[in-house]
């Protein structure tokens, strides 16, 4: 029987299919990802950096490192516990934004801090606006017309 053009083109795509159905089975299902770092490495660093932070601070710092602990503890096994590391993360941020370690609070606290070095000039050198020259005198309040 003579090898016309259809029957290679069959030939092919089978071979195509079985190629990618060996392929598939020989890969077997995938690890999750491995952490390339722990959560709690790097909110240790995070609240070393915060210079802002005082005693008084010392529980919310230790819940933020315990609930780093869980984070990483739970992504062991990430499949099973994907809700409960989202949920871990999210109050993660929560307590970062409290003690200050969020981009938006520190750049808050930034430019608070600029704006009260701006608005404390020398004492000597400002002049005191005349007392009463920026405040319009009251009036009294005009009377309604009634029609008569």
């Amino acid at each position: 029987m003579p090898d016309d053009a259809a029957t290679r083109a069959r030939r092919y795509r089978q071979r195509k299919r079985e190629q990618a159905a060996q392929a598939a089975a020989a890969q077997a299902p995938a690890a999750p990802p491995a952490v390339v770092g722990s959560v709690e490495q790097d909110v240790e660093q995070a609240i070393a950096a915060m210079k802002q932070l005082e005693p008084a601070d010392h529980a919310i710092v230790a819940l933020a490192k315990r609930t780093a602990r869980q984070i990483d503890l739970l992504q062991q096994d990430p499949i099973t516990n994907a809700s409960r590391i989202f949920s871990g993360l999210n109050t993660l941020t929560r307590i970062l934004h409290e003690l200050g370690g969020t981009p938006t609070v520190r750049q808050a606290y930034e430019f608070r801090s600029r704006k009260s070095k701006q608005e404390e000039p020398d004492a000597a050198h400002v002049e005191q606006p005349p007392a009463g020259g920026n405040v319009s005198a009251l009036r009294p309040r005009p009377s309604k017309r009634r029609p008569a």
